[in-house]
């Protein structure tokens, strides 16, 4: 993993089972970083969430940055700030 600060995403029930804001920002992710020339999992991680969040995000600073510049509205479901995104947050971003 890169040093630098990681956002924490937080995706409730109602995010991912009603209204599937999860897989409709990851759509938006993959095309931002694709049209920005970085490979679609560049830069997000994908870990278990706690409490009433059922997943996390780990959005690595620089990548939140072409997020931004790409009108990605990331940002409504920010729930924290990290050095580092936990050793079980692997799994990266996919679509397919």
């Amino acid at each position: 993993m890169s040093a630098g600060r990681w956002f924490v995403l937080g995706f409730d029930c109602d995010d991912i089972v009603g209204a599937w804001q999860d897989w409709r920002l990851a759509r938006q992710c993959v095309a931002t970083l694709r049209a920005a020339h970085l490979a679609p999992t560049s830069g997000i991680l994908e870990g278990a969430g706690q409490g009433r969040h059922l997943t996390y995000w780990y959005v690595r600073d620089d990548v939140a940055g072409v997020l931004d510049d790409g009108e990605v509205p990331w940002r409504r479901f920010l729930v924290g700030e990290t050095d580092a995104p936990p050793t079980a947050a692997t799994r990266q971003l996919k679509l397919d």
